[in-house]
């Protein structure tokens, strides 16, 4: 199973989770102190740790889970939880 990647695997196992679950989880995991729902609207301003060492540990969090390769501009883009989930949807990512 090594081979097929997280993301696969996730799959396979029968309990696909949902881009949201998936993103709620990965928000968590790199901000562990805010331990709760984040809002679209959610910003560094609200969010403890969100500095600029946290957003590139988000920006490499976010491609491993989701399998997609960030550029330079969309790590910049980056503004709010709902700009993470415009940037998904444009990789296609479901």
């Amino acid at each position: 199973m090594e081979i097929l990647g997280k993301h696969m695997e996730k799959q396979i196992s029968g309990m696909k989770q949902t881009t949201e679950e998936r993103l709620q989880k990965l928000l968590n995991s790199v901000f562990p102190s805010r331990g709760a729902y984040f809002k679209d609207t959610d910003s560094p301003s609200e969010i403890s740790g969100w500095d600029s060492l946290n957003h590139l540990n988000l920006v490499m969090a976010i491609n491993n889970e989701f399998c997609v390769n960030l550029g330079f501009e969309e790590m910049l883009e980056i503004k709010r939880v709902g700009d993470i989930k415009v940037i998904l949807k444009r990789h296609k990512v479901d």
